[in-house]
């Protein structure tokens, strides 16, 4: 089975800095930004990279909020993670957690860019 990269997602306290930064300095492109939740807001960019602002009540230990990998069958992909090792997550039947506790969303090749 073939898996590529969709996008990474990482956790920052200063969203607007790198919305900036990452639209202004690396040039990336924007395709949709949520900011309906006030201290939660999203951004995505075609690129591959989406910045979330971190709640006070994310994960510990880590800026990374998760990796998502693409795959052409994305439950027998999931169902192969698990029987790895990795562990599911609960309500999230296209994610899974490695041991070391990353989460990994798996989607459907030929869904770029999505969310």
């Amino acid at each position: 089975m073939n898996v590529y990269l969709n996008h990474v997602a990482i956790y920052t306290k200063d969203y607007v800095w790198n919305r900036e930064f990452f639209k202004n300095v690396c040039g990336m492109h924007i395709y949709e930004e949520d900011l309906s939740v006030p201290g939660k807001s999203k951004v995505w960019f075609v690129e591959g990279i989406q910045i979330n602002e971190k709640p006070e009540d994310g994960p510990l230990g880590s800026l990374l909020d998760h990796i998502c990998l693409m795959a052409e069958d994305v439950d027998q992909f999931v169902a192969e993670a698990i029987s790895a090792g990795c562990s599911p997550l609960a309500g999230k039947s296209n994610f899974f957690v490695l041991p070391t506790g990353i989460r990994v969303e798996v989607k459907k090749i030929g869904s770029v860019p999505e969310r």
